[in-house]
């Protein structure tokens, strides 16, 4: 396997490291995350929980959609808690199944569009 080892970090003006290892335990996230953002307390945790908006500062939620399908006997983990797989496709609102003729071959494939 493959381990990756986090050194070096820097310092912000504040004298916080640049990767936060202490607000969740089982993440590593950026030290500027959402909760420097000054929104109302409802909606800062409405775009703390949509992954859309999580992956921008959470190391886990961006491994969970780094594949869209995992290979067999494949897995990630993250300080000793392996990631859950999420598939970025599911949360997208219109789906659309179009018919589509390659033009080598004379079979007719259905393909899913996302949006």
């Amino acid at each position: 396997g493959t381990k990756v080892i986090v050194y070096n970090l820097w310092f912000n003006d504040e004298g916080i490291t640049e990767l936060d290892f202490d607000t969740d335990p089982k993440d590593i996230r950026i030290a500027w995350d959402i909760k420097k953002l000054g929104t109302k307390p409802a909606w800062k945790r409405i775009q703390e929980e949509h992954i859309a908006k999580r992956f921008r500062y959470s190391l886990r939620v961006y491994l969970s959609i780094l594949y869209l399908r995992l290979p067999t006997n494949f897995q990630i983990i993250l300080r000793g808690e392996a990631v859950k797989p999420h598939s970025i496709a599911d949360d997208l609102k219109l789906v659309e199944f179009v018919k589509y003729s390659p033009q080598c071959s004379g079979h007719v494939e259905v393909i899913i569009l996302n949006f």
